[in-house]
């Protein structure tokens, strides 16, 4: 086996596993909505924040990531309860014009959409972090 197959087959486990969590965090375990984003977004933020350590192969400690986590993390749970809202009505109509290939059509333009979140939480998050006061308090290496 290479080096680092573990941790990518870790990263992949706990993704899956959050993935199929979604229902039951979206729900807050039963008490509500307002829980239920709150559970959503912090599991994003983990999640995002952890693969961007993963990423950089430990290169970055984990403080300067956090911007980019927070704000990719709110992003994607912003992005996750307007599909939640969207994508049923535009599914209805792609699927009702253009037959199969409207149901890949939408799901090739959500995933666009999802990952140009992703990389503009990311690099603003990046940004953020080597700001004088922000890098400061987070110990962000290479600012003064």
């Amino acid at each position: 086996m290479q080096p680092g197959v573990g941790r990518w087959l870790a990263w992949l486990g706990v993704w899956t596993a959050a993935i199929l969590a979604q229902g039951v965090l979206r729900d807050g375990f039963g008490l509500g909505a307002w829980l239920g984003f709150v559970l959503s977004y912090v599991t994003s933020v983990l999640l995002w924040w952890w693969t961007q350590h993963l990423l950089l192969r430990s290169r970055v400690a984990w403080l300067p990531l956090l911007p980019g986590a927070l704000l990719t993390g709110a992003g994607v749970a912003a992005l996750s309860w307007a599909s939640h809202l969207y994508m049923p009505r535009v599914l209805n109509r792609s699927l009702a014009q253009f037959g199969p290939f409207g149901l890949v059509f939408t799901l090739l333009s959500w995933l666009i959409v999802l990952f140009t979140v992703v990389c503009v939480g990311i690099s603003v998050g990046h940004v953020v972090a080597r700001e004088r006061p922000v890098a400061r308090l987070l110990r962000t290496p290479g600012t003064a």
